[in-house]
Order: structure tokens, then C-alpha cells, then sequence
């Protein structure tokens, strides 16, 4: 009695983790996971100095601090999907309260999309930006099986597998760290730093790159 007693209990034992493994992926809500792809930014980080008008966009949308010279830290951001869901934004006409015109750049901004911060070795914040982005789309895959892309800016998001990319060249696509003096610091990415986006996991919205200001910059 003692064979069959535990047997059925072995069995009951069997079925409860057949019901979990079965039922339970069905009723969670599968979601995007939004990451840096942190060695594209590391490998296209490049320091420049440019100088603005007042006239210029860059300058009116608070890009440098100031107008004139100005010594920048240019790099790349690619903004990896790797959850189990697409992120799906749609039209910025129909979102209002993620998107704002650019009158200057003819184009919406998103709102909130990262921010930027220079750190010291000790964490002690020397420069900002906070990105705005204006297309989130499906630029690359990130694997050989991520499926068509989907989004464009007219319907943005970002399929599970691909991701946004914005190249250094664009404007606005940098740090003005003027009065920074030489030295290494850390460069902070943070994706969705206000969590206006639902994700499975946050814990790798936070990138930390170690850098190297120079002493001289250059045009």
C-alpha cells in the first residue's frame, strides 16, 4: 500500500507541474524588454568640437548648453527589443503625451526616451543629456531569425528581435561636455528612464561605459 500510495502521489506530483508548465506561459502577459546595445556604443564613441548660432536647431531644442564653441561627445545608440513582445507605439498623432513637434526639425520628438550623463569614477554627475527620439522603428535585426520588420515613423515601435538605431551624425545625437575636464569617466545610457514604456525587465535599462576625455578636441 505504501508503493501505490506514493506512487499516486508521485503522479499527482507530475500532473501539478504538467498544469503550471501549461496553463501558467499562457496567462502571464508576454512583454518588450528595451536594452542598449552597448557594444556598438562603445565602439563609436568619438569626440568633436563644433560650434552653433542661436539660429541653429541644436541650440533652440537644448542641445549645448550654449552657443559658440562647444566640445561634444558623439556616439551611437542602438535600442535593442529583446523581449517575447513587439513594443507597439503607433502614430505620434495619435499620442499626444509621448510625442511633441519640432517646428525646427520638421519632425515629432518622442519624449523621454533615454538620457545620457557623464560620471565621475565616484558617481558624481559632470554633464547631461536627455535624448529625445524622433522615429522609433525597426532599423536591424538582432538575430538571423528576428522576422520582417514592422514599424516605421509612421507606425513606430520595435519588433521583438530588431532594434532602433541613431547614428552619431544626427543631430543632437550627443553630450555636451564643455568644462569637462580631461580625464576618464563613466558614460550613463539609461533606456526609458520614466518606465513610460512596459517592460519584463528593467534591470538592463542601465548601461555604465567607461570612457576617456581627452586633453585637446578638435573641429
Amino acid at each position: 500500500m505504501k508503493l501505490i500510495g506514493a506512487h499516486r502521489c508521485k503522479l499527482h506530483g507530475l500532473s501539478v507541474i504538467a498544469l503550471v508548465l501549461g496553463i501558467l506561459p499562457n496567462t502571464v502577459q508576454a512583454l518588450p524588454d528595451l536594452a542598449l546595445a552597448v557594444q556598438r556604443a562603445k565602439l563609436t564613441i568619438e569626440y568633436k568640437r563644433r560650434a552653433f548660432s542661436p539660429s541653429d536647431c541644436a541650440y533652440q531644442e537644448g542641445c549645448v548648453w550654449s552657443s559658440g564653441g562647444r566640445k561634444l561627445l558623439l556616439v551611437d545608440a542602438g535600442i535593442m527589443n529583446v523581449g517575447a513582445s513587439d513594443l507597439v507605439i503607433g502614430s505620434p498623432y495619435e499620442h499626444p503625451d509621448k510625442f511633441v513637434w519640432s517646428g525646427c526639425h520638421g519632425h515629432f520628438h518622442m519624449k523621454g526616451l533615454a538620457t545620457y550623463r557623464i560620471l565621475t569614477l565616484s558617481g558624481r554627475k559632470v554633464a547631461r543629456a536627455y535624448k529625445q527620439g524622433f522615429c522609433l522603428r525597426d532599423d536591424r535585426p538582432k538575430t538571423y531569425n528576428s522576422g520582417p520588420a514592422k514599424y516605421t515613423c509612421d507606425y513606430q515601435g520595435i519588433s521583438k528581435g530588431w532594434q532602433d538605431t541613431y547614428d552619431k551624425s544626427l543631430d543632437c545625437q550627443w553630450i555636451d561636455i564643455s568644462g569637462v575636464p580631461p580625464g576618464s569617466y563613466y558614460l550613463e545610457i539609461t533606456i526609458n528612464p520614466n518606465r513610460v514604456f512596459q517592460e519584463s525587465n528593467y534591470g538592463n535599462n542601465r548601461s555604465l561605459i567607461l570612457i576617456k576625455v581627452p586633453q585637446y578636441v578638435y573641429y
